[in-house]
């Protein structure tokens, strides 16, 4: 990990957003202790969830046709979760998030 980058993106971010938040936040706590100075959203908890689904992340995905490739991996979960915000609010997505050297 890049531990360095790591602490210049969340210092850059203005919030932090996550689906079931505070799980991540406070996982991600026990390395980076500055992100609990952070503004948190949280998708599971504010999302506008129709009465007729569960508030998995994999159900956001199925209601707005966004396809799933690995469900509960960091990585295609962040880029997931990027795609319903873009696609809720009827934005294109531009590209996924990648790691570094992945």
């Amino acid at each position: 990990w890049d531990h360095k980058l790591i602490r210049q993106l969340i210092d850059k971010a203005d919030i932090l957003i996550a689906h079931n938040a505070s799980y991540d936040a406070y996982m991600l706590s026990l390395i980076y202790p500055e992100i609990n100075e952070k503004s948190w959203r949280c998708t599971y908890q504010q999302w506008p969830w129709p009465k007729t689904t569960g508030r998995k992340l994999s159900n956001a995905a199925e209601l707005l046709k966004i396809p799933i490739e690995m469900s509960h991996r960091a990585l295609s979960d962040v880029n997931v979760l990027k795609q319903c915000l873009f696609a809720s609010n009827g934005n294109e997505v531009c590209g996924s998030v990648r790691l570094k050297g992945a």
